[in-house]
């Protein structure tokens, strides 16, 4: 899914149009969907087959309206679905965080959360400034401050990215944990963190 939201980024910043930026937004839900029916079953246990289909349908619905509706309608209805859900599973993940680490704090945890954070916290400022002073930064104008391009906005997808990818290690290893299955993570090849179980090795852990 991560790899679809990126090569759907790369074609609409590359295009501009309107069918390549629905490859670039609707993979967002859709791996946001997947995050939140994580996070129900690790905070209430199986919950059968009415969550993954309430969940197709809303897919189908955010999808329909994503492809059909223009202007500020479109706009409307995919961010805030967009960012209800997102709520929701910020709410979980700390919920669980204060659940799993109430008796046995979780070093793991912590490692990953906050790291979370900053990347989303920088990733945002980064976004705030290209789009309030691009005018300053882009190495092009007669105003700038730069004399080449900084590239905020790709600086912005990537550390947004990392945010995304230090939540879903994040939510991997709450679920593993309420499974009992003894989760750790570990750093892959020194670069990123991942998720291993004891007992396992590292090649048949998500």
């Amino acid at each position: 899914m991560g790899t679809l939201i990126g090569v759907g980024s790369v074609m609409f910043h590359g295009t501009l149009r309107h069918k390549m930026q629905l490859l670039d937004e609707l993979p967002e839900v859709y791996l946001a969907s997947v995050l939140f029916f994580t996070c129900v079953e690790t905070r209430h246990g199986r919950q059968g087959l009415w969550l993954p289909v309430f969940l197709a349908m809303w897919l189908a619905l955010v999808t329909y309206v994503a492809s059909t509706a223009a202007g500020s309608t479109q706009f409307i209805f995919f961010q805030s679905s967009f960012a209800f859900m997102h709520l929701w599973i910020i709410y979980y993940v700390v919920d669980q965080y204060h659940v799993q680490t109430k008796h046995r704090p979780s070093l793991d945890q912590r490692w990953l959360g906050r790291r979370a954070l900053a990347s989303y916290a920088f990733a945002v400022s980064i976004w705030l400034i290209d789009l309030k002073l691009c005018e300053y930064t882009n190495g092009l104008s007669p105003t700038s401050w730069t004399p080449f391009p900084l590239h905020l906005h790709a600086w912005w997808h990537i550390f947004s990215a990392l945010g995304v990818y230090l939540t879903l290690a994040l939510v991997c290893l709450q679920h593993y944990e309420s499974m009992q299955l003894r989760p750790y993570m570990y750093i892959w090849k020194g670069i990123l963190p991942a998720i291993g179980l004891h007992g396992a090795t590292h090649d048949k852990v998500a």
